[in-house]
């Protein structure tokens, strides 16, 4: 008899700490969807240094800007907007998807020999979002032409 609840108990303790030690572990994010937001993101970058190239462009063609230069550079600023807002959905989609993840501090994972923790991943993003505030709030200085 003592045997039977000898064996009981280990039954039990064998299937019980073992699912807890599993429902504890976080299942990396899909390396597709990482590696498509990484990418956006570096786009999103690329098009918003292009935005400030072209106003610091813009600003010293001082005696030469034009109305229809102006809206070209607001369309650029548009893209870059765009870029931006679909770069943040992502990321909160992600985040959604894999809340665990993104929630441990230990959680990390290589994409092309990059390691991405969910903090670098959010400061990454971060760092878009104040180059984008920056450049957004240099363009709203500048006057629009009359002709």
């Amino acid at each position: 008899m003592k045997i039977k609840i000898v064996l009981l108990a280990f039954l039990l303790l064998g299937t019980i700490v073992p699912s807890k030690l599993i429902a504890q572990s976080y299942a990396n994010p899909d390396a597709a969807r990482m590696r498509l937001l990484l990418a956006r993101i570096a786009d999103c970058n690329n098009d918003i240094k292009k935005a400030e190239a072209e106003i610091e462009a813009y600003i010293n063609l001082d005696s030469e800007i034009s109305l229809e230069l102006y809206h070209q550079l607001k369309e650029n600023l548009a893209i870059a907007t765009k870029c931006k807002e679909a770069s943040q959905r992502e990321y909160d989609d992600l985040r959604a998807d894999y809340e665990g993840w993104f929630n441990e501090s230990t959680s990390a994972m290589t994409i092309d020999r990059q390691r991405v923790t969910p903090y670098w991943l959010g400061e990454y993003i971060g760092q878009m979002v104040i180059i984008y505030s920056a450049v957004f709030v240099v363009f709203k200085k500048i006057p629009v032409p009359e002709h």
